[in-house]
């Protein structure tokens, strides 16, 4: 009852005083009671390695371009040649991606128009590399490869090859970067 001098049920006894008192001393000096924290259990460890994830569908596309560009290297360049023994650079081109299944024009300047244009940072294996030679906008094509690389039908009298992308010379005549996958 209110105003009541009825003491509360155990307010005398010193154990309840005492504990008290200590849950006071705790939070007047910011301490709390430690938990036991126990380790985790260790996993049983597998006999199988650990997998690796598979490359996203765009990335295998162009993976496997860049292998079967790759593979051409050291065939003859013939202008007007869409392989699969001779090439130019842009029948090299289509050759590659019609057996990725995608279809491109025949020449460099309208292959250049296919896709989406990607920025020199963005390159991965599978995307185009085009080239302005000889005061011409779009006059050649290759495949890049990875690593800076690229594989390419160069011209008259010489083979399909892998140059570097960044060699003074191509990387000053590149124009656009094209992906069509």
């Amino acid at each position: 009852m209110p105003g009541s001098n009825r003491p509360v049920a155990g307010a005398g006894l010193p154990g309840c005083r005492f504990l008290a008192g200590f849950v006071c001393l705790l939070l007047l000096t910011g301490c709390t009671p430690k938990r036991v924290v126990r380790p985790p259990e260790p996993r049983p460890e597998s006999s199988q390695p650990p997998r690796t994830r598979p490359a996203p569908p765009v990335q295998q596309t162009g993976l496997a371009a860049a292998a079967l560009a790759r593979q051409q290297i050291g065939k003859l360049f013939r202008y007007g040649s869409e392989g699969p023994d001779e090439f130019d650079c842009s029948g090299l081109v289509m050759f590659v991606f019609e057996k990725q299944g995608i279809d491109l024009p025949r020449v460099a300047r309208e292959q250049a128009a296919a896709g989406r244009r990607i920025d020199l940072d963005q390159l991965i294996p599978g995307d185009l590399l085009f080239f302005g030679e000889r005061g011409r906008t779009i006059s050649h094509v290759g495949i890049y490869v990875g690593d800076g690389d690229f594989v390419h039908a160069p011209s008259s009298g010489k083979v399909v090859r892998q140059d570097a992308v960044n060699s003074p010379w191509w990387r000053t005549r590149l124009r656009v970067i094209r992906r069509v996958f």
